[in-house]
């Protein structure tokens, strides 16, 4: 009796809502710092719950684990008590040893008494008839706070207080004892869960309506009021409904003072519900409460004048071990307690973040006190640093703070050597947002990003790809330590907006923008399809992607600079296009280009010879032989000459061979004058 005391006034958690699905198996030791010389509590104690009934018990008194339950002794053989006892013999040498450790670490004398509880265990829930896991719980408090608990899921110790940092290095670096504590939480004990189960079926399952009381009381803190309190006592499970109600409209909750459900000493359970009401208010007032042992919800009126002693007679004798168990929380809330004359700080929470700074309020320590303290250490562990905030002050900001980091923040109320409990609160900074995201490398499919990375512990970066005008978005996930990388599939001359931003958790920076236009896809396979003495035919293969418009160019394949050749542009919905006014029997260099604004792509080409032919009806070129030219030639002057050719195709100033060989007498060649030029 006097241990459930001690657990529930230390590790209240054991006791909370449940439905009749779940089912929980919790071992809980604890250790005085010294003996207390109060009848019923112990220096040690060690017991086991199933679904928060009490299935075996040991004390440092007798030293020896026995039954709680009738079916526990008669399922479990001998060796198993026996080997029990052994086990918690060696716990409780454990944890006297390590009560003093403590005691020195936190700068505790020996006079106080001081406490160290251990709760191991887990939870399943057996809805569809198979034992599902749940939750795994392995943790310790001192003096009534959490001092070290294991995060199952990450296979880590939480370290919430500075003090526990040293135990939490030093466990977390011998990684079979964290695979050994996953493994009994998640495995060994489910076992257990499940065999005791099936032990204690009959036991267990046996359900108990909840008695109803409808009491009322003067008011102890307001004479004018009266204090309604609804009881329900003596059910099992302990699932139940009870709402007070006025009018038979359910009052809210934060209207009412509750007790929460607890256990009373024959295994059931009870909770009990207050408001407080105008003396004189005649509005009609009903308990409602609901279980699964009621085939309907019991509804008990407030009736009668209030009685002084209504509330203790009604509880009787069904509430006498929780009487008891009042008094002896009691003794250890005064003996944990004398020795500070102050209260501790309440509330801690976080106001404002930045990448480098976290300012966090707490609710004043009441009592004279000297400053407070605050704890910042980072997790994981890497030291721990103090901060003095003077006694008159309810919050401070914390500089100097690495970006994207996880940190255990407390604070304490300190007068000369005496300290008070801490508040904690864990607070993660901000994180850096990427910067200058460029282009490094562009194709026709690809782009190559790179950015500066984002200061602090990070995730990962996300990169979001979006063409511009949107037509969808794809995501990227690029690793943290990187800074660059190629986003491949994309279209060719396509314009795409692109950014990149920082993930931790759920959270996410602000972005990096820049936008890149792939380049546009070369025409292919250009070929002659069509050959005339004045035209040219030819067809490609399309360019892809996104473009304005083919230009085809053709020029002769000796240079000209009075014939620079031709430029056409074709529209982008069509591979094939026919050049006009070209020149008799001579060759072209023909090229296509796809083009998006100012932008082109590589150019597919092609040669080809026009046709001989007349070429009189043009006026274009001359179709004369080589010795009708030279004819011309005898007839002309030297500089009329010199602007005869042999063909349209020749560079201009150039005579033919045939020419420069019969005419012996002809003066040595110069280029024609600027008349002359025009006049060709």
């Amino acid at each position: 009796m006097a241990l459930v005391a001690l657990c529930v006034l230390v590790l209240l958690s054991v006791v909370g809502p449940a439905v009749s699905d779940k089912h929980s198996l919790y071992y809980i030791y604890t250790a005085l710092s010294k003996d207390v010389q109060v009848p019923g509590i112990y220096e040690f104690t060690a017991l086991g719950l199933l679904d928060d009934r009490e299935i075996d018990y040991y004390n440092s008194k007798e030293q020896v684990k026995v039954p709680k339950q009738e079916w526990m002794k008669e399922k479990m053989q001998p060796d198993y008590w026996e080997k029990g006892t052994q086990s918690r013999k060696s716990k409780e040498q454990w944890f006297k040893v390590n009560v003093d450790i403590l005691m020195q670490r936190m700068r505790h004398n020996q006079t106080d008494l001081h406490v160290l509880q251990w709760r191991h265990g887990c939870e399943i829930d057996e809805a569809d008839g198979k034992p599902k896991f749940l939750k795994g719980i392995d943790e310790y408090s001192y003096d009534g706070s959490e001092f070290l608990s294991f995060d199952d899921e990450n296979m880590r110790w939480i370290a919430p207080v500075p003090e526990a940092l040293q135990t939490k290095r030093k466990w977390d670096d011998v990684p079979i004892l964290n695979q050994y504590t996953k493994g009994y939480l998640e495995k060994e004990c489910v076992d257990w869960l499940t065999k005791f189960m099936e032990y204690g079926k009959e036991s267990l399952r046996k359900h108990s309506k909840p008695n109803v009381h409808a009491l009322s009381k003067k008011s102890t803190t307001n004479s004018d009021k009266l204090t309604l309190t609804c009881l329900a006592t003596g059910f099992y499970p302990k699932d139940v409904t009870l709402c007070v109600r006025k009018f038979r409209t359910s009052l809210p909750e934060h209207l009412l003072t509750s007790s929460g459900v607890r256990p009373n000493d024959d295994g059931t359970y009870q909770l009990r519900k207050s408001v407080d009401i105008q003396v004189d208010e005649t509005a009609e007032y009903d308990c409602y409460v609901n279980h699964i042992t009621l085939a309907e919800p019991i509804i008990t009126k407030w009736e009668g004048p209030p009685s002084q002693g209504g509330l203790g007679l009604a509880i009787g004798g069904a509430l006498a071990g929780v009487i008891v168990l009042a008094v002896l929380i009691g003794v250890i809330f005064f003996i944990l307690k004398r020795r500070v004359a102050f209260t501790d700080p309440k509330n801690l929470t976080v106001l404002e973040i930045s990448t480098t700074s976290v300012k966090v309020q707490w609710e004043k320590a009441l009592g004279g006190i000297d400053r407070y303290i605050l704890m910042v250490s980072p997790i994981p562990a890497n030291g721990a640093r103090q901060i003095i905030v003077p006694s008159d002050q309810d919050s401070a900001e914390i500089n100097h703070l690495n970006p994207g980091c996880l940190y255990n923040i407390s604070v304490v109320a300190k007068k000369g050597s005496k300290q008070s409990q801490p508040a904690t609160v864990q607070a993660t900074t901000a994180f850096t947002d990427p910067k200058n995201l460029t282009v490094l490398e562009i194709s026709t499919t690809s782009v190559k990003v790179q950015w500066e990375k984002a200061l602090g512990a990070i995730d990962r970066y996300i990169l979001m790809v979006s063409p511009s005008p949107a037509n969808g978005a794809r995501q990227i996930i690029v690793p943290s330590d990187q800074d660059s990388a190629e986003i491949n599939h994309l279209n060719p001359g396509c314009l795409y907006n692109i950014s990149v931003v920082t993930e931790k958790g759920s959270e996410q920076s602000q972005p990096a923008t820049v936008q890149a236009t792939t380049v546009i896809s070369s025409p292919t396979n250009l070929k002659v399809v069509e050959i005339t003495a004045r035209s040219v035919k030819v067809q490609w293969e399309k360019a892809l992607g996104e473009f304005d418009r083919y230009i085809l160019v053709a020029s002769l394949s000796q240079a000209n600079e009075f014939n620079p050749g031709q430029k056409i542009q074709v529209p982008s919905g069509e591979n094939s296009a026919k050049i006009d006014d070209l020149d008799p029997g001579c060759s072209y260099n023909i090229s296509v280009v796809a083009k998006k604004g100012s932008a082109q792509s590589q150019p597919a080409t092609v040669q080809a010879t026009t046709a001989a032919g007349s070429d009189t009806d043009s006026g274009r070129g001359s179709n004369k032989s080589s010795n009708e030219n030279l004819s011309a030639d005898f007839d002309a002057s030297s500089d009329s000459a010199s602007r005869s050719s042999g063909s349209p195709c020749d560079s201009v100033g150039n005579v033919n061979e045939t020419t420069t060989l019969l005419r012996s007498d002809a003066k040595v060649y110069s280029p024609p004058d600027e008349e002359q030029r025009l006049l060709r």
